[in-house]
């Protein structure tokens, strides 16, 4: 990003917390025939516990919480001028 003129505010990797759980899921389903939306499926409340973890790293991630590894990247930047 800064040899394309951009200055990093903030960089961060996100879904962290649940990263060792995302890790086991595709190491999981690779051992299997899950395919296509079957691998999206989750049991009943899971995706609710999922979510509130989420949150908790979002409101971690504003109080300036900034992870080294995660599933994705949040990059703040701006143009240099």
């Amino acid at each position: 990003m800064r040899d394309a003129g951009f200055e990093i505010e903030r960089a961060t990797s996100f879904v962290s917390l649940l990263l060792p759980a995302m890790l086991l899921s595709r190491r999981l389903d690779r051992r299997t025939d899950v395919t296509g939306t079957e691998a999206l499926r989750a049991p009943t409340g899971t995706d609710h516990a999922l979510g509130t973890v989420l949150a908790f790293e979002r409101w971690l991630i504003r109080l300036g919480v900034s992870f080294p590894a995660g599933g994705s990247l949040l990059v703040v930047a701006s143009r240099s001028e």
